[in-house]
């Protein structure tokens, strides 16, 4: 296994909400408040932007399960009624996009956070971190 593969895993290990910075608490505490009436949410922003580490810790945190592309959560198990499911890496084109949130309806995914560098078309609320 790479160095880097190795400390990813340990990056991913310890997220902690406690770790996260006031930019990413932020949106954090937005999404949580989004999911109390389930909600799926694009998380989008620039790479390094602490996307991933910040869902990292909500999949920790709140049990969620975490898929790192989309093609994952096709191949994956399908997640208990209420759990969340978050995918990074998705395609925000409308394409793309709709045939993912038709595979969360299909699986009777209602709570959902899809990460991705630029904002959806307008077919989901956004959360943006800077």
């Amino acid at each position: 296994m790479s160095r880097l593969l190795t400390l990813q895993n340990q990056l991913k290990i310890r997220a902690r909400v406690d770790l996260l910075t006031n930019h990413q608490r932020r949106i954090y505490n937005d999404i949580l408040a989004r999911w109390r009436y389930p909600e799926t949410v694009n998380l989008c922003g620039p790479a390094g932007a602490g996307k991933t580490f910040t869902a990292w810790a909500l999949a920790r945190e709140r049990d969620a399960l975490f898929f790192a592309a989309p093609e994952r959560l096709a191949a994956g198990q399908a997640p208990a009624p209420g759990v969340p499911v978050i995918v990074d890496n998705v395609d925000v084109d409308p394409y793309p996009l709709r045939r993912l949130l038709a595979a969360l309806q299909l699986r009777n995914i209602h709570m959902a956070l899809l990460i991705s560098r630029h904002a959806n078309p307008g077919l989901l609320p956004v959360v943006t971190l800077p």
